[in-house]
């Protein structure tokens, strides 16, 4: 089986030198392939990068480059909670918002290209939502029957986050796949490097 993680890199040097150092660590050690993306800074180009890559991998693993692999025993394609398309993680941070979309599996089949064909062309009927196609897909999820997957927060995308007065909050614990550190508005640097000392 061929698996790719997919990754848009940012700005950030420090983090991007952090997180790709996790990344390497994490395939070498189960034969994956790592996708670094430099240029793209848009959703739907995300989208379309992903419909490219499904063509040559069997699974593609979107993860942002705010979140780090802190489980490395885990491989991606044992985890039980995956659907036969599309999967997500329940998200528990704030009420508007009820899947994640810094951790999603891609599995290469024509459902799963459907509907990347569909986000990619209703752009304009969720490019101004809360959480862009993530707050969409959500609208129409009864519709997409087992297409799109919502596992249970954690299966494998736990989050550290804090609020306007930097109080730190966390439903991720040591032994989790993935920590998903995008709503750390301050010291995320840090905060990570304390993370990878408890990876196992």
């Amino acid at each position: 089986m061929k698996i790719a993680i997919y990754t848009t890199v940012s700005d950030d040097n420090d983090i991007n030198t952090t997180i790709i150092s996790n990344r390497n660590n994490y395939i070498n050690k189960h034969k994956y392939s790592l996708i670094l993306d430099y240029k793209t800074t848009t959703d739907i180009e995300n989208i379309s990068n992903i419909q490219f890559l499904l063509d040559c991998y069997d699974i593609v693993w979107y993860l942002s480059i705010d979140s780090l692999i802190t489980n490395t025993k885990l491989k991606i394609e044992d985890i039980s909670e995956l659907g036969p398309h599309i999967t997500v993680c329940e998200e528990t941070i704030v009420p508007w918002n009820h899947i994640s979309s810094q951790s999603i599996v891609f599995k290469n089949t024509t459902d799963t290209k459907m509907i990347l064909k569909s986000m990619n062309t209703n752009e304009k009927n969720w490019k101004y939502l809360p959480n862009k196609w993530g707050t969409w897909l959500y609208a129409i999820k009864d519709d997409l029957g087992d297409v799109l997957k919502i596992a249970p927060s954690r299966s494998f995308s736990s989050s550290i986050w804090n609020n306007d007065n930097h109080k730190v909050f966390s439903d991720w614990k040591k032994g989790d796949f993935v920590c998903d550190l995008s709503k750390i508005n301050s010291s995320k640097i840090t905060l990570m490097n304390n993370i990878l000392k408890q990876i196992i």
